[in-house]
């Protein structure tokens, strides 16, 4: 009997309650019936499985973990082309391109090229999405039939975090409910750190928000992993591709001493901690990132959905993310 029960456990790799279960029913001969619909079904494929001794009738599933070899990759082309979550590019001196389709650069032979790859930038622009949804009042109606409004936030000096999310969309509530703001508010974002609501940080800045416009209710959601596609804001970024599409930037040179000094910045934190020693630096860049933004803009509210057009909305400064924080001295 030992000789049996060591060579018959002896193919599990993990012994889990259950196993230790059907061990114990094999030693001691006890036939008693699980209650539980699900563990008997179970337990008897466990002793069916351990019965025929054929480790073949069991597929490990992580064996696809790591896929390398190349049979997907052109579903994984056309399905990145349409779900292309990015940053805007943005390069001195040179056209640079969005990188919507991020696709190999084909010229002539004696041609120039004038629109250079999107890897090798030091600026970039960063989309948000804000997509109020109407619960439809019949199956037959759709989800998309409410305002979107987008954003593209400066990755060096308008930092995407909570508390300017936040604050953004308390400014654009107020801007799209005028003048009566719903009393129950349902909040569904993906996982991203700015967006985690397990972080308790996000969660002061959702509090902060539930008191500031004094909601009788506000539930915050988010996606469950790898579920992002099914967040409806995030499919209007399909839709906000279309204004990225063919677009090549370039910002302006700055004077000779500020070009020296960004120059030797290649990373965000040199860039970031050149500008903290350097305030004509930030003042020049974000004067030719602003001119950017507003040209993105002007492109993104020609989009329409459902013959609603998109908005852009103003970022939030620091005195505004300042002033919308002080409610937190109420909790």
């Amino acid at each position: 009997m030992r000789k049996n029960v060591l060579h018959k456990y002896s193919l599990v790799k993990t012994i889990t309650l259950v196993i230790l279960r059907i061990l114990y029913y094999d030693l001691t001969g006890d036939a008693t019936i699980t209650n539980d619909v699900i563990s008997k079904e179970i337990e008897e494929r466990l002793k069916m499985i351990l019965m025929l001794e054929d480790p073949s009738i069991i597929v490990d599933m992580r064996i696809n973990n790591g896929f390398k070899g190349t049979k997907f990759d052109c579903f994984w082309s056309e399905l990145d082309a349409y779900f292309n979550e990015h940053k805007v590019p943005i390069r001195k001196g040179v056209t640079t391109s969005t990188g919507v389709r991020n696709k190999k650069s084909i010229v002539l032979q004696d041609a120039d090229l004038i629109m250079y790859d999107h890897n090798f930038t030091k600026l970039s622009l960063t989309p948000s999405v804000i997509f109020f949804c109407e619960v439809p009042k019949s199956i037959k109606e759709l989800f998309y039939s409410r305002k979107v409004f987008v954003s593209f936030k400066d990755t060096t000096f308008q930092s995407s975090n909570g508390i300017r999310h936040a604050t953004e969309f308390f400014k654009v509530i107020f801007l799209h409910y005028q003048p009566s703001v719903p009393p129950i508010f349902c909040l569904y974002t993906n996982r991203g750190p700015d967006h985690q609501i397990t972080y308790r940080s996000v969660q002061i800045f959702l509090i902060c928000l539930f008191l500031k416009k004094d909601f009788n209710m506000l539930i915050a959601l988010r996606i469950a992993p790898h579920q992002s596609w099914n967040n409806p804001a995030k499919r209007i970024i399909l839709i906000l591709n279309l204004a990225l599409q063919g677009v090549a930037l370039v910002h302006k040179t700055m004077l000779e001493d500020m070009e020296i000094l960004f120059s030797k910045a290649n990373t965000l934190k040199e860039i970031c901690r050149a500008a903290k020693k350097s305030s004509q630096l930030t003042g020049e860049l974000q004067k030719y990132i602003t001119t950017i933004q507003e040209f993105l803009r002007k492109r993104t509210e020609q989009l329409v959905l459902h013959d609603e057009p998109f908005s852009c909305y103003d970022l939030a400064g620091e005195s505004e993310i300042s002033l919308f924080f002080e409610v937190s001295k109420f909790i």
